[in-house]
């Protein structure tokens, strides 16, 4: 008992004990927030890219309906003009994908009047195989996300016309 009344403070190597299992856990919490952090900005990545999608598709959607059932198969059909997410598709007829169809690629003028295109953000519109006889069109849009060579892809079928 008399060994432990005299003691008056803390050994060098219970501080640097101390301070060994201080750093341990706070590097755990820190690596925690590091990834947490990581994950944040993934996940609003494919947020705003799924965003931008749903407003395409919607615009398209009132695109499409505004059409008659031939729009698809006219080649002189070339620019799809989604006003409300202000946004101009070009349709681009290098790219093959599959019978009765067409992908029109994102485009914007530069200072020179040239289109410059974005083939990262595109629309599909196919005639719909499955039941060719009502008018219906598979419809798909990519939007690439932030910082990623991923997109985000949706996909629906539309009736043309009314």
């Amino acid at each position: 008992m008399r060994f432990l009344k005299e003691e008056r403070g803390v050994s060098l190597v219970e501080v640097v004990a101390s301070i060994v299992l201080i750093t341990i856990i706070l590097l755990s919490f820190f690596s925690f927030f590091i990834q947490s952090k990581k994950t944040h900005v993934a996940s609003e990545s494919i947020v705003d890219a799924t965003y931008i999608a749903q407003q395409e598709m919607e615009e398209l959607y009132g695109f499409i309906s505004n059409r008659n059932a031939f729009w698809l198969n006219n080649p002189a059909n070339k620019v799809i003009e989604l006003s409300n997410v202000n946004k101009n598709f070009t349709y681009k007829d290098d790219i093959d994908c599959g019978i009765d169809c067409k992908r029109f690629v994102l485009t914007n003028e530069n200072d020179n009047g040239i289109l410059i295109y974005d083939e990262s953000d595109w629309i599909e519109l196919a005639a719909n195989t499955q039941y060719p006889n009502n008018n219906l069109v598979n419809v798909i849009v990519s939007v690439p996300k932030d910082n990623s060579t991923t997109s985000v892809v949706m996909e629906t079928i539309f009736r043309w016309g009314n």
